[in-house]
């Protein structure tokens, strides 16, 4: 995750990756955040020995039996499905 602070990496259940900035080049709102993740309720999760990267993801995606996402969980040390995107945790500012 070297990419600048207001980056997010967007990791779709299939292993696509595609990166994002905020419209205005300097603030995400919650809005961006829900179109990048397919929308629903956005939880944020911090990375497992990394307290600068946070992941965020829909919190429903289970119940919406969202499928597995492999790399997303890799990365974040747990289970995640759906549309996962990570980023520094300065995005949450």
């Amino acid at each position: 995750m070297d990419k600048p602070a207001k980056t997010l990496t967007v990791i779709q259940p299939d292993g696509t990756t595609t990166t994002h900035e905020p419209a205005n080049g300097k603030k995400w709102t919650l809005e961006e955040w829900r179109a990048l993740i397919g929308g629903g309720w956005v939880e944020t999760l911090r990375f497992p020995g990394h307290n600068s990267n946070v992941a965020l993801f829909d919190e429903e995606g289970q119940l919406k039996r969202q499928a597995l996402n492999p790399e997303a969980s890799r990365l974040a040390g747990r289970p995640l499905v759906g549309i996962v995107a990570f980023g520094h945790r300065s995005v949450l500012s």
